[in-house]
């Protein structure tokens, strides 16, 4: 897997991390999910040209109650263990297997109408020439509207 492959995998994490985990203090509705990155060492504008990634996502009630759902989601090649949910903040741990294996931790924070993420991931690399990098995601979300 390439990394930009890599970052959209783990992009996709990020994402299913602010589905999944919204348990606590946080609010249905259609809300808007803003991801930037941080690779030390790689090239300027890595990847999407350096700008943040913008998604919107409508949460529902029956999502938002599910005790298990909790748990962040991510592909079949990731598995996320020691996941806490203290008040309004989780944090987990991750490992993903493959050709570019990775590592990492996270945390969010809800606040009803939005939250904060970080995702610290350290990707081995042994599939490309970058070697081993760490990559560092900012996830923030606010609460925008009904769904429709």
């Amino acid at each position: 897997m390439k990394k930009a492959g890599l970052f959209f995998c783990l992009s996709i994490f990020a994402f299913s991390v602010v589905v999944f985990a919204a348990g606590p203090n946080v609010h249905d509705g259609l809300w808007e999910i803003t991801i930037t990155m941080e690779m030390p060492g790689m090239p300027a504008g890595m990847p999407f040209g350096g700008q943040p990634i913008k998604q919107t996502h409508c949460y529902t009630k029956k999502e938002l109650e599910d005790n298990k759902n909790t748990v962040p989601k991510s592909n079949e090649d990731c598995k996320v263990t020691d996941y806490k949910l203290s008040g309004n903040k989780a944090t987990w741990s991750m490992q993903c297997k493959g050709k570019d294996a990775a590592s990492g931790t996270g945390e969010i924070i809800y606040k009803g109408d939005s939250y904060e993420a970080t995702m610290k991931v350290q990707v081995q690399g042994k599939s490309s020439s970058h070697g081993s990098m760490q990559m560092v995601q900012h996830i923030k979300g606010r609460r925008i509207g009904n769904c429709k």
